[in-house]
């Protein structure tokens, strides 16, 4: 087909017009042809050095597989004509791959587009297999479009942050039938019920983040919801960057009679740190976030009350950030404290001061020797 030879082009705008025209041929067309048409339109949503600016094309390619998959449908043992078993696989991991495009250009976060197309096919995709063929949708890709979505919920940008959250919901309490497999569906149901979720302005901070970092308590969720976090408290805006650290400083007063929830905490916190440890993106967040998203463990360490935390010393050559709510780094020398450094020092505010699970169990709240 000639529509498919020109999503190679070098131009943008020639992807992005084929892309959505593919996604709107009839089904009678792309009969025989469906294999064809989603593998070039997948190449389309694949991020390469020669075209990572190309983010504009990259969303209308998500758009066309999912208008692709609505018209075709979900037929048993007809890759070239339906949504099957034998593609299904394919298309999840095109729209899964581009929840993690954050591509910034001078326009901005750009990926952001991207991701949300992505979203909005996940749940379009999700809700017709559910409708059709349920048994296709598999726990772990269930497992990882929940995560995923439940990250975009959590991080900074007010209107995409709203739109992943009705998505979340969307799966959440389809019941036509219900979405197989969503992880922790009890307790979900529990924190976000129908009854009251309809009135929340997830776009607004303050009605946003003290909801969805109750999520931080279900084991599956909590790295995600994390990492959003991190990026959050991280941000400019102030309205996200106060609202995102008090729900985290909430959150984590909840849990400091619970060592065993504060050291799984800790430790999904260092891991996140690790997994980042070259990324500019999250990096410069991180280091916005170091002065605002954890309290220290117990009493006697703040105010009076013992509920605010007091700044403490840096270790020499770097630098403490500004607020109160300071984190005193007490983990011990090593691979461990490297790695955390070698993050900060990249970040414009300053060390975080991360308690080690081990440390967090000992209650020890001193600053290294060095």
């Amino acid at each position: 087909m000639q529509y498919l030879a020109e999503l190679r082009k070098p131009e943008e705008m020639t992807r992005c017009g084929f892309s959505l025209a593919l996604g709107a041929l009839p089904r009678f067309i792309l009969k025989g042809r469906l294999q064809q048409v989603l593998t070039g339109l997948r190449a389309v949503t694949h991020t390469s050095p020669e075209d990572v600016s190309f983010a504009e094309s990259r969303r209308d390619g998500l758009k066309a597989i999912a208008g692709i998959c609505q018209t075709v449908g979900v037929k048993a043992g007809a890759p070239d004509e339906a949504v099957c078993r034998e593609n299904v696989s394919q298309i999840y991991s095109a729209l899964l791959g581009c929840m993690d495009d954050y591509t910034k250009d001078s326009r901005g976060d750009v990926g952001s587009w991207v991701r949300k197309a992505a979203m909005t096919s996940l749940m379009d995709l999700t809700l017709l297999l559910a409708q059709s063929q349920p048994e296709l949708i598999e726990a772990h890709i269930c497992e990882r479009i929940m995560c995923c979505v439940a990250q975009q919920a959590s991080e900074k940008i007010d209107r995409f942050r709203a739109h992943a959250t009705s998505v979340f919901l969307t799966l959440l309490h389809f019941d036509s039938p219900p979405i197989p497999h969503v992880p922790h569906r009890g307790e979900l149901e529990k924190l976000f019920p129908r009854s009251s979720v309809a009135s929340v302005n997830w776009s607004v901070a303050s009605q946003a983040f003290p909801r969805i970092t109750q999520l931080l308590g279900l084991p599956t969720y909590r790295y995600h919801v994390l990492l959003g976090l991190v990026v959050s408290v991280g941000g400019l805006t102030e309205s996200t960057i106060r609202h995102s650290a008090q729900s985290l400083l909430e959150y984590m007063r909840g849990i400091q009679s619970d060592p065993q929830a504060l050291g799984s905490f800790g430790g999904t916190l260092l891991q996140i740190f690790e997994d980042n440890l070259l990324k500019d993106r999250s990096s410069g967040s991180k280091g916005r976030s170091e002065t605002h998203a954890l309290p220290v463990s117990g009493k006697g360490h703040g105010s009076a009350s013992g509920d605010v935390p007091q700044p403490c010393t840096c270790s020499p050559g770097l630098h403490a950030g500004q607020g109160n709510d300071h984190f005193v780094y007490t983990g011990s020398k090593g691979h461990r404290k490297e790695k955390v450094v070698t993050v900060c020092r990249k970040a414009s505010w300053g060390l975080l001061r991360l308690v080690a699970p081990g440390d967090v169990l000992t209650g020890a709240h001193q600053p290294p020797s060095e």
